[in-house]
């Protein structure tokens, strides 16, 4: 007797189970009053881009510390969003500040890590451009990714943990309307301290109830 091999796990569906949220895919572009978010592209890697991995001050609070990049790992990392996958990695965009001068300028990156079965997205932004920093950027920015993330069919909450000595992104996530989720007591080292990572929500707002019906009129003609 020829044995048919076991299903995969991935494959499995289980009927009772609701079905998955589409995966979405981020429009050409998000406008908002200064910044721009596009689809990142492999002409994203730039010499420039690489540089902001390997920045210290840019990836002081990031895992990305401890990495060297280069072109290649880049192209790596940019592959695991290729069509298929869940996730989104956008580029963040700003007018060039010389209005004699067409076109934009990236300054960072966004991404949003989506989980179709369950309606969530977990988000993470890197300001590469040192020289946008502190004039509101990231907020902005963060807030039209979330904002539309929160549009998206199926999708009911956005997430993101933030080490507790970040005092930028504390202040982004909550600004945002994101609100404290928990705590992860000591859970990274920065400099030889142990310190949390502050977790933060937000959830997409509930439908509206459906409106009363309206009472029915008398049938026949009016007494």
């Amino acid at each position: 007797m020829t044995r048919m091999p076991p299903a995969t796990p991935a494959l499995v569906v289980n009927a009772a189970s609701p079905l998955p949220m589409p995966a979405t895919p981020l429009p050409a572009l998000l406008q908002g009053a200064r910044v721009r978010l596009r689809p990142f592209t492999a002409a994203d890697i730039t010499d420039t881009y690489v540089s902001w991995l390997n920045d210290p001050e840019v990836v002081r609070y990031s895992n990305q510390r401890f990495v060297r990049h280069t072109r290649a790992s880049c192209h790596r990392y940019f592959e695991g969003f290729a069509a298929g996958s869940p996730n989104l990695f956008a580029s963040l965009r700003v007018a060039k500040a010389d209005a004699s001068e067409r076109g934009e300028i990236p300054v960072g990156t966004l991404t949003a890590y989506r989980s179709l079965q369950h309606g969530t997205a977990d988000v993470g932004i890197l300001l590469g451009e040192r020289t946008v920093w502190g004039q509101g950027i990231g907020l902005e920015a963060w807030q039209l990714l979330t904002d539309w993330l929160l549009t998206t069919p199926g999708l009911r909450k956005v997430t993101a943990g933030t080490l507790a000595c970040n005092a930028a992104m504390l202040a982004v996530a909550e600004r945002s309307g994101m609100r404290r989720e928990g705590v992860r007591v000591a859970q990274e080292v920065v400099a030889g301290v142990p310190t949390d990572i502050v977790h933060f929500a937000r959830f997409a707002p509930a439908p509206a109830p459906a409106s009363a019906l309206p009472p029915r009129l008398p049938c026949g003609p009016a007494a």
